[in-house]
């Protein structure tokens, strides 16, 4: 199975059912990574953010060193909206996120302009 479908089967399993888009991402080590550091990334269609509604984006990242342990973070497309100015893009209708999987700050954004933190999103 690939990395999308063993997330999504932990993701139904742990939480059940979620709305919205789902975004996967391998544990990437440091020499993988753009940022030479250990991430996960994620690529974003602008187009799961725009909008009023409230509508969430499921982030699911890979544990490092367990293939089958997963983190999982909730974060509302309006997060993405307020920090829009601050995230980087590959187009301008992509948005990617360069998560930090080093202990001291895990979960923030390390090629984006602003550094922009997603850490309080996790759910456990």
């Amino acid at each position: 199975m690939s990395t999308r479908s063993d997330a999504l089967c932990w993701l139904k399993a742990h939480y059940g059912a979620v709305n919205g888009p789902v975004c996967t991402s391998k544990y990437y080590e440091a020499h993988e990574s753009w940022t030479r550091t250990p991430v996960w990334f994620f690529q974003v269609p602008v187009r799961h953010i725009e909008g009023n509604q409230e509508t969430y984006i499921h982030l699911v990242c890979r544990a490092p060193l367990n293939g089958n342990a997963y983190h999982y973070l909730r974060v509302p497309a309006s997060y993405f909206r307020e920090h829009f100015s601050k995230l980087g893009f590959t187009t301008p209708q992509i948005i990617n996120l360069h998560l930090s999987a080093q202990t001291a700050n895990m979960f923030d954004d390390e090629r984006g302009k602003g550094k922009v933190s997603f850490s309080r999103f996790l759910m456990v």
